[in-house]
């Protein structure tokens, strides 16, 4: 498997994750662990095209959408790697709960978070690219933007991806993630339908972040 991402620290971290899971019998797969600026439009992934089973983004495209160029690159690398059949999925904070919360007011409370907008004026004439706001948890604090799950979910139907989460007989694309938890209290055996036809172990899956 590859791991990629903007921090060398976090890359060092993860190699060092990697060895102790190794050596307690957990992982089996080759690994490439990789630091670049995903964003970069001009860094493409130093990963072969349609070569990845499945793509893991776990809250990291909501910084993508600083800007359209950064998030197209990213959505088109994506679509690039991934083979036919492969899967997608992403954990993303939901758009639609942070606009209106902080639409009424400049600050708001999100479970453990505490979120505030760093622009003055956010409108239904904004761009949808590059609304910022901070969370906060504890004593870290962190700035991230607005990511509305329909548009992801076009831009991922226009590059041929189809819908995977099954909700009573329909199939979607995304739904919160508190939901799609409850649906799939057996992790286990969630992972295992994830798998299905895929060419790395539930350990590879599970120890890879």
């Amino acid at each position: 498997w590859v791991g990629l991402d903007g921090s060398s620290a976090c890359i060092d971290e993860a190699k060092l994750r990697h060895v102790n899971s190794v050596s307690r019998g957990r992982g089996t797969m080759q690994t490439e662990l990789h630091a670049l600026d995903l964003c970069d439009p001009r860094q493409n992934y130093p990963v072969a095209s349609d070569s990845v089973d499945i793509v893991r983004s776990l809250f990291f495209l909501q910084f993508a959408a600083e800007s359209q160029a950064a998030l197209t690159h990213v959505i088109d690398e994506i679509s690039r790697i991934v083979k036919p059949g492969g899967v997608l999925l992403v954990l993303v904070p939901d758009g639609d709960r942070v606009w209106p919360m902080l639409q009424s007011s400049s600050t708001a409370r999100h479970g453990h978070f505490s979120l505030a907008r760093c622009a003055q004026e956010w409108t239904e004439s904004s761009s949808i690219f590059g609304l910022e706001y901070r969370f906060s948890l504890a004593n870290s604090s962190c700035s991230e933007h607005l990511l509305v799950p329909s548009y992801l979910e076009m831009q991922l139907s226009d590059r041929g991806f189809e819908a995977f989460i099954e909700r009573g007989d329909e199939k979607i694309m995304s739904m919160p993630a508190q939901d799609f938890f409850l649906q799939c209290s057996d992790h286990m055996t969630l992972m295992h339908s994830i798998l299905k036809r895929q060419s790395c172990s539930y350990y590879d899956w599970y120890f890879a972040t």
